[in-house]
């Protein structure tokens, strides 16, 4: 499963891809949710989002499972998957675009960069743009982003009844740690 989804990023970036094109990937990074309210405390994490980037021109894409995220209660896991973000109907959330101003970086530099894309969570693709602090790693490069996403940009449906208890916009945090594709072998 973790194959196929490296498989849909690679193709999100809409080119062929060779080791030689210096390729950072994970299939451990973390994407912390919350949609909170003063009524009630909604977040949740997900640490297994697939993530590329191919240096040469910038081309960044992520996939993640929206099963994934883990609450603290099963019930309200439950509720999200079925009621609000239909994952039976939209198992998967995507990004495809590219990062810009990092190319120069050394190891050791952190800068702040611009992501531009676009982002498809419920089936709703929505053209994105958020700033981004990217650190060169002696392995690879840390991505960090905050940013919120409106759930009706998504035509998630929230009920009127539950309408003070979930957040209209859901504050998205997201941490990823690429390492170089050609030293990611066996036993590292």
């Amino acid at each position: 499963m973790k194959k196929l989804l490296l498989l849909c990023c690679l193709l999100c970036l809409g080119a062929p891809v060779s080791r030689a094109q210096d390729l950072w990937t994970t299939e451990t990074g973390i994407v912390h949710i919350n949609a909170s309210t003063p009524l009630e405390d909604i977040d949740a994490t997900n640490d297994r989002v697939n993530a590329i980037l191919r240096h040469g021109d910038g081309a960044f894409a992520v996939v993640m499972l929206i099963p994934e995220f883990r609450f603290r209660r099963k019930l309200m896991q439950e509720h999200f998957n079925e009621n609000y973000m239909e994952s039976d109907k939209f198992p998967k959330a995507t990004f495809s675009g590219k990062i810009s101003g990092h190319a120069d970086m050394a190891p050791g530099d952190t800068r702040q960069c611009r992501i531009a894309g676009t982002l498809t969570v419920h089936g709703v693709a929505r053209e994105r743009v958020v700033e981004a602090e990217i650190r060169r790693t002696p392995r690879g490069w840390r991505i960090h982003s905050d940013f919120t996403v409106r759930t009706a940009d998504h035509d998630i449906d929230i009920p009127k009844i539950v309408f003070t208890k979930i957040a209209e916009e859901v504050a998205v945090s997201l941490d990823f740690d690429l390492d170089s594709e050609k030293d990611s072998g066996p036993g590292e």
